[in-house]
């Protein structure tokens, strides 16, 4: 190999300067001293975690001669590498880059010492490399590129080769894809993608590129790493600290360097959260340093975004041309990884876009408001209602967020999606929902499908109704209030009546709600001895809820002519209808709604007078899972439910089942003293009981309500002192009713009742804080 250890004066052109094509002088470094650790590949530390990237490699990119290993700061590109390398049978040439290497002359004559590890080259190409000027490309490359086939399979690694910018460092490059042996490989680290003919390689299919996505930490890796530093987690907290660094093996890393300097223990993982000052200096010296005021100002000013677009971040910024900058940002290592193919939605790493958050804060505290209320401005124009809502409540304007939320309760309510409701409310603290009257009646309506207590929430919006200032329009919020009213139907039918009155009258033709407004009129007139009355009034809302496409009215006016069809003996049209009600609510979603259950017991009810019993019950166990939870909502409609599943049962021969939800409706109708029809079914069901035999009262059919609601906290860790807290209940009366609840199913344990009930399908899968 020729001694390239004579450098020229600085600025002074001597023999061995190398000339770009075209003849322009430029120093090339071609005489300097290599440094040798650069040729050496760095040593596997002890301790490593075995990287199940590395192994895959090894086995899987054989057909592809150039592997691109393109990832951010912190992925383990390096230690992959590293990892290959130690288990590689080919000879493997290393080279890690330097900015100072992106010079055609330095970074060929790295790449001759390089081979020249894999078997001694021609010296023809050091000599042609020595003459410089122009021979350097006219001789040096064509006899690299013959020396190359001479050469046998090997491996050439070349970290951080994202230093690599210049058109003729890429040139040799190409050429040495060009002219690899064959079984060789050029694996490239980087934390870009170099500007080389990517396209074509790919046409050719001769590239596989490895990202961010498998160098991501697998759960096990993770572990492994933690164990490591010497951290011996919980599972659970494991896994949490893994989705908090989202797999990137230097933030967990670092992580586990803070947490075990706070001491190891369960709450030093609970505190960490990823704006630690390691991990942000990492990241602010790592990447935010490397980049221009320009470009800091956007990463700072859009990490307040979930997911970043170029017209989102043009309307965040009110500028233009922020799709050139993202791709930029995307391609130059900044942690912002594309989420589709066409790089039109873009998002940051979590504990990056902390740092920048926190970075934001200190360099323009009072910018933040602004960017938050335009983002939220721009999501709800396209759609995005659940960040829109988000970044309304971040920008501090509580009336806008309230206006957001409220907008969307009709049609989330209407498709099922009240979990969305729930989720967007339980954001707010509870004075916030307290002080806003839209976000209260969203509260309250959230709390109607799961048939829990709505009295705090609608409380606090008629106050808030009744002290609204004169001039203000009270209209919808007073016709909201009133719906909810006849919803819970506390008062009696008459009330009920005059409250779905005014709310219908306060609508618009076209809200959503007055497809309810109508249902509750029927129901009224149909408790109150009105039958046709109440037939026509639930056609129009059946009706109007098909063409507002509103599901539950819609779902619950068809149960409800169901059973109007059946007083009047026409058995073929009430099943046609239940049928149909049932269609609804599927289409819909509605089905872990318990304000559906007058619906799943008119169907259970049918079913069993086809005869179709196996299809009966496990109806009527829907149905009884969630009737149990609706007595704190609308008293009328427990007891209506109770008489249709009693009926049922009698079809079913368990007249047992049958008196336990008799005497339930029989408990219930007296807070309903102005609806006499509910007495007279109750009545008529108790007359078709008593031409039933007697049997004893067991089995699953025979839980009550109550024993009912325990039962769907059994399987959880709460103890019955907890249960009573969420049931409002005292510890005695739950252990109670845990005890008969045994009983009734055959077991003596709270283990193996849950295994029954789960057998006889009375369990509801979920949350159980959603079922009382």
């Amino acid at each position: 190999m020729t001694d390239l250890s004579a450098r020229p004066p600085t600025g002074e052109a001597a023999p061995g300067v190398a000339l770009r094509p075209g003849g322009t002088s430029r120093p090339a470094a071609v005489g300097f001293v290599p440094v040798a650790a650069k040729l050496r590949r760095p040593r596997s530390r002890d301790g490593l975690v075995l990287r199940r990237t590395s192994a895959h490699l090894l086995t899987a990119s054989a057909e592809q001669s150039v592997i691109l290993v393109a990832a951010p700061s912190g992925y383990g590109k390096t230690t992959l590498l590293t990892q290959w390398a130690d288990r590689e049978s080919r000879p493997v040439a290393w080279v890690s880059l330097e900015d100072s290497d992106n010079d055609p002359g330095v970074f060929l004559a790295y790449l001759l010492l390089a081979l020249e590890t894999v078997q001694p080259l021609d010296p023809a190409v050091a000599a042609a490399l020595r003459t410089g000027g122009t021979a350097v490309f006219s001789t040096a490359l064509p006899r690299l590129g013959r020396a190359l086939m001479q050469l046998p399979p090997f491996v050439l690694m070349l970290d951080d080769a994202h230093r690599l910018t210049d058109p003729v460092c890429l040139d040799v490059l190409t050429l040495l894809f060009r002219h690899l042996p064959a079984g060789s490989q050029v694996v490239l680290a980087a934390r870009g993608r170099p500007g080389l003919p990517w396209g074509r390689l790919r046409a050719q299919g001769r590239v596989r590129q490895v990202g961010t996505m498998e160098l991501t930490l697998s759960l096990d890796e993770g572990r492994a790493l933690l164990a490591a530093q010497g951290l011996n987690l919980h599972s659970d907290d494991a896994v949490a600290l893994m989705r908090r660094t989202e797999g990137w093996p230097a933030g967990l890393h670092l992580a586990a360097l803070t947490i075990r300097a706070g001491g190891g223990g369960e709450d030093s993982v609970a505190r960490f959260l990823g704006d630690e000052t390691l991990l942000a200096d990492y990241l602010r010296d790592d990447l935010l340093a490397r980049t221009t005021p320009d470009q800091q100002a956007f990463l700072t000013r859009t990490s307040i975004l979930a997911t970043v677009s170029p017209e989102l971040c043009d309307a965040v910024l009110q500028t233009h041309g922020s799709g050139s900058t993202l791709r930029e940002l995307a391609e130059s290592d900044m942690f912002l990884a594309p989420m589709d193919q066409h790089q039109k939605r873009f998002r940051y790493h979590g504990l990056f876009a902390r740092m920048l958050r926190s970075e934001l804060r200190q360099r323009e505290p009072e910018a933040e408001v602004g960017l938050h209320a335009r983002a939220s401005e721009w999501l709800a124009e396209h759609g995005d209602m659940d960040e829109a809502i988000t970044h309304a409540h971040a920008a501090g304007d509580l009336n806008r967020a309230a206006e957001l939320v409220w907008s969307q309760v009709p049609w989330r309510l209407g498709h099922g999606e009240w979990a969305t409701l729930e989720t967007w409310v339980a954001g707010f603290a509870a004075d916030e929902v307290l002080a806003q009257p839209l976000l209260a009646l969203a509260a309250a309506w959230c709390a109607v499908p799961a048939g829990r207590d709505i009295e705090p929430w609608l409380a606090a919006a008629e106050r808030a109704d009744e002290h609204a200032d004169a001039a203000q329009d009270t209209g919808p919020l007073t016709s909201a209030v009133a719906l909810l009213r006849a919803t819970l139907a506390a008062d009696g039918i008459d009330r009920m009546r005059q409250d779905a009155e005014l709310a219908e009258q306060l609508q618009a033709p076209e809200d959503p709600w007055r497809s309810l407004a109508l249902f509750y009129q029927g129901v009224a007139a149909q408790l109150s001895g009105e039958p046709a009355a109440g037939q026509a009034l639930f056609e129009q809302a059946e009706q109007l809820a098909t063409a507002l496409d509103v599901g539950p009215p819609h779902a619950l006016s068809l149960a409800q002519l169901s059973l109007e069809a059946l007083d009047r003996g026409a058995w073929t049209g009430a099943e046609e209808l239940a049928a149909r009600g049932v269609e609804v609510v599927e289409r819909y979603g509605l089905q872990d709604m318990a304000s559906m259950g007058p619906v799943a017991c008119v169907s259970a009810l049918m079913l069993a007078h086809r005869g179709e019993l196996d299809q009966a019950r496990a109806q009527v166990r829907r149905a009884r899972r969630q009737i149990a939870v609706i007595t704190q909502v609308a008293p009328w409609l427990a007891v209506e439910a109770r008489v249709v599943l009693a009926r049922t049962y009698l079809l079913l021969g368990d007249p047992a089942a049958a008196r336990v939800l008799l005497s339930e409706g029989q408990n219930l109708v007296s807070q309903v003293p102005d609806g006499p029809v509910l007495q007279e079914w109750l009545d008529d069901g108790w007359r078709m009981v008593q031409r039933m035999p007697v049997t004893t009262a067991l089995g699953p059919s025979a839980l009550t309500a109550a024993e009912l609601r325990v039962v769907q906290y059994l399987p959880t860790h709460l103890s019955f002192e907890e249960i009573g807290r969420r049931l409002f209940l005292s510890r005695n009366t739950v252990k109670t009713q845990a005890i008969s609840a045994y009983r009734k199913l055959g077991v003596s344990s709270r283990a193996d009742a849950v295994e029954q009930a789960q057998a006889f399908g009375v369990l509801r899968y979920g949350d159980p804080a959603t079922a009382g």
